[in-house]
């Protein structure tokens, strides 16, 4: 829009300056290049964060009072059987890539003893208490579920287990601790098996992957532009983040694009990679965008706009009867066909720049091609040359930040429509808008915008099982 008000502006000038006269011009030459620009891949690192509240929360739902029962052989002729029960809330805390569980236990035991042929046990439970510590190493497993590696790291006892069965006196620190370690499978796959059950790792990821694919409108108005990602890789590793937050990170790799009315938007998106490691640490986005305008677009909706304009001024009426913007070597002109009193064709060429400490594009070196038989016309190449260059200049500079600014909302746009929405929340600032590169070709005008930014996506909420507390027991 601003340049079809700046074609007005030249159009009103043109009419004050001449007299009935026609106007004749030489046109700019077009150019011939046909070429397209090869943008950086881009890079979009998210980390992702679960909360470890709402994890600890539904472990400690499915743990809960008596969880564990065994009978076991202490020597050929004892046998020791006994209970673990779930005295306070299971703590889990987080160092990447480990997470740790501290349970505080009570232990129920009754021993059997045979000394010669006569079996000796206590009949009142003896009662003991202690913490037991896992560690669970988590990873990812190829089709991106996650993979967790739960082992018992430490039994602590808070007294010694010691009882007295009158003839005998029995410690059961060792047998218990034997139990533990010889069947702790009993209770790590259990663990692992809930750890896969309240994060859902490979729904997300895919979710990411697939949706970001899918087209983005940009520009809702007339022309109607798409933002388009194809994705080419996908990293990831767990990370150690805030305080009770169970922190991973994506890294995207894609070619990133503008699609307008009339490409096709049928898109097949790449199918989900095998996950790969991420090795190094990166913690920002990078997107590299192709902006591709073809002149046939432009110019029908210039058209469209100034066609059959009527401009007065000074007593003078003219009327536009057609516009058209094409390529050239130096940079981009502006045909005016004029009908009324001043008849012919008026141009306007310039060069666009990306300017990288205004991050905006804007027109530099713009002027009037101006070659008339009029004597009035031809003496006002000096105020063609000066206010009026100024003013069109001005109206042809565009802020290019605000664009970049719309990119958060493009992402959480793209994940919404994924139905994620309830899962996750998308944090995105500190954008920064950095222009890389312009190209002018006999079809369109391209840009390369690189913008870079943080993110963060954090998990909502967890999904359930339909199964509620479960108790570990055989």
């Amino acid at each position: 829009m601003h340049i079809l008000k700046c074609l007005a502006v030249t159009v009103a000038l043109a009419l004050a300056l001449a007299s009935c006269k026609k106007a004749k011009t030489d046109a700019p030459e077009r150019t011939t290049l046909d070429s397209t620009l090869a943008p950086p891949v881009s890079r979009l690192t998210i980390p992702l964060s679960f909360s470890l509240d709402k994890v600890e929360a539904l472990i400690n739902e499915k743990i809960d009072g008596t969880f564990l029962r065994k009978r076991v052989a202490v020597n050929t002729n004892d046998s020791l059987y006994f209970e673990l029960t779930k005295q306070q809330p299971i703590i889990l805390t987080w160092k990447a890539p480990d997470l740790r569980y501290r349970a505080h236990l009570k232990v129920s035991g009754q021993y059997m003893k045979n000394i010669l042929g006569v079996k000796i046990q206590n009949q009142t439970p003896i009662e003991f208490e202690l913490e037991l510590l896992f560690k669970t190493e988590l990873g990812f497993e190829k089709d991106w579920s996650i993979r967790p590696k739960t082992v018992i790291d430490e039994i602590v006892w808070k007294s010694d287990p010691v009882m007295n069965l009158g003839i005998a006196t029995i410690n059961f620190r060792k047998p218990v601790e034997k139990a533990l370690n010889d069947h702790q499978d009993s209770l790590t796959l259990k663990l692992d098996g809930f750890m896969k059950e309240t994060i859902d790792t490979r729904k997300i990821i895919e979710k990411i992957w697939s949706d970001l694919q899918q087209p983005i409108r940009l520009k809702k108005d007339e022309p109607r532009i798409w933002l388009l990602a194809k994705a080419e890789t996908l990293k990831a590793r767990w990370t150690r983040g805030p305080e009770r937050q169970i922190t991973a990170q994506a890294e995207l790799t894609a070619q990133i694009s503008t699609l307008v009315e009339g490409d096709d938007l049928t898109v097949s998106p790449v199918p989900l990679p095998e996950f790969s490691f991420q090795t190094d640490h990166q913690d920002s986005l990078v997107a590299s965008v192709l902006c591709t305008l073809p002149f046939d677009l432009v110019n029908k909706y210039s058209r469209k706009k100034l066609v059959g304009l009527r401009i007065d001024s000074a007593g003078y009426s003219a009327q536009i009867k057609d516009v058209e913007v094409y390529g050239t070597k130096d940079g981009l002109a502006v045909k005016l066909g004029l009908t009324g009193d001043v008849r012919g064709d008026v141009y306007l060429q310039g060069k666009p720049v990306i300017d990288r400490t205004s991050k905006s594009f804007k027109i530099e070196d713009f002027d009037f091609v101006v070659d008339s038989d009029d004597a009035v016309l031809a003496s006002a190449d000096w105020l063609l040359h000066s206010s009026i260059k100024t003013m069109v200049e001005k109206q042809l500079t565009y802020e290019l930040q605000p664009y970049a600014d719309m990119i958060p909302m493009l992402i959480t746009s793209g994940i919404e429509k994924g139905k994620l929405a309830e899962k996750l929340e998308v944090y995105i600032d500190s954008w920064e808008i950095m222009p890389i590169a312009t190209l002018i070709t006999s079809k369109d005008l391209q840009m390369i915008i690189q913008v870079r930014g943080m993110a963060e996506i954090r998990l909502q909420e967890i999904r359930k099982d339909s199964t509620q507390q479960k108790a570990i027991s055989q």
